[in-house]
């Protein structure tokens, strides 16, 4: 009896796996993180554009992130995400992160030295997206190389500590 049990039961799971990748296949990898259908597509069309980084980073780099999130979770009196910290520094009127010295991007900039195992996913809408590229290329405009996104949030993070 128990052997037809657990026979049934594998019958069971892999024709539920069958049917979930199935369905899967048809509908887009946001509609099922969002748990809807493919019925629903039209209503998440209007929805801003959106980039996702996905950065490893050494224990270094996490702290002063973590510091950094405190920081303005403390000084604006909400709970902040990276997302949060990235918009904030790169849509900043008084443009703090197209100010910094060469020295300073020099220190900054330095994917070697910020690489970790420590893996961050980010997702910030196209615009921020655009401000972090045109910081890129300005970092790459002041050192004569070009400047990773890892380095490009690293800056970011500099910002919010140094002020």
């Amino acid at each position: 009896m128990r052997a037809t049990k657990g026979a049934h039961s594998a019958r069971y799971w892999a024709q539920s796996a069958h049917q979930w990748a199935e369905k899967a296949s048809h509908e887009t990898t946001g509609q099922r993180r969002m748990g809807k259908g493919v019925s629903n597509a039209k209503s998440h069309a209007a929805a801003p554009a959106q980039a996702t980084h996905r950065v490893h980073v050494n224990a270094l780099t996490f702290r002063a992130l973590s510091e950094a999130l405190f920081n303005i979770s403390v000084h604006e009196h909400v709970t902040c995400s990276p997302r949060r910290l990235l918009t904030k520094v790169l849509t900043d009127p008084d443009n703090h992160i197209f100010n910094l010295s060469v020295n300073e991007l020099e220190d900054i900039c330095n994917a070697d030295a910020l690489i970790g195992t420590i893996r961050l996913n980010i997702r910030i809408d196209s615009i921020v997206n655009d401000r972090l590229r045109e910081f890129r290329e300005y970092a790459e405009a002041q050192l004569g190389r070009p400047a990773s996104v890892l380095e490009a949030i690293n800056a970011c993070i500099y910002v919010t500590n140094r002020n």
